[in-house]
């Protein structure tokens, strides 16, 4: 197997990424398949591929499956209030995973709407014990979700 091919079928934050194609991770397992389709009947550098990309899948699975129960906690622990389309919106944004930090600005821009209306839906949440203010303020006071104590 020539260095080049060897690279590529080892290319670990490829497979590990959700956004790989079909095509090319069948092109990396051919990769590893043809030399025993050859004759080499030594499966160790394959069953070695196979055993890791599996332990990655399995990583990632794992990964997703917390996540999806953190949001079901947390659901299931704020059931009964009183929530409009907007609050609902952020709060299953921050939930799945929202990239950077919170402010009532960058909420705005997202629902485009005021930002009065942005502090206001925040404020309640917060009031709620939804979300939380992080540390600093002024112009750049962001907000987290709250901290779900679980059952376990």
């Amino acid at each position: 197997m020539s260095t080049d091919t060897w690279r590529l079928s080892c290319q670990h934050d490829l497979v590990s990424d959700h956004s790989v194609s079909f095509p090319l991770l069948s092109t990396m397992y051919a990769l590893r398949v043809s030399p025993l389709v050859k004759g080499d009947l030594d499966v160790t550098s394959w069953l070695e591929w196979f055993l890791a990309c599996l332990d990655r899948a399995f990583d990632g699975a794992e990964a997703v499956l917390a996540n999806v129960f953190h949001k079901a906690e947390f659901w299931k622990n704020y059931a009964q209030a009183p929530l409009n389309r907007r609050q609902r919106d952020i709060l299953n944004r921050l939930l799945d995973g929202f990239e950077g930090k919170l402010t009532s600005s960058k909420y705005a821009k997202i629902e485009k709407c005021s930002a009065d209306t942005a502090l206001r839906v925040i404020s309640e949440l917060v009031e709620r014990g939804m979300l939380v203010k992080d540390e600093g303020g002024g112009r750049n006071t962001s907000y987290s979700l709250t901290e779900i104590k679980t059952n376990d």
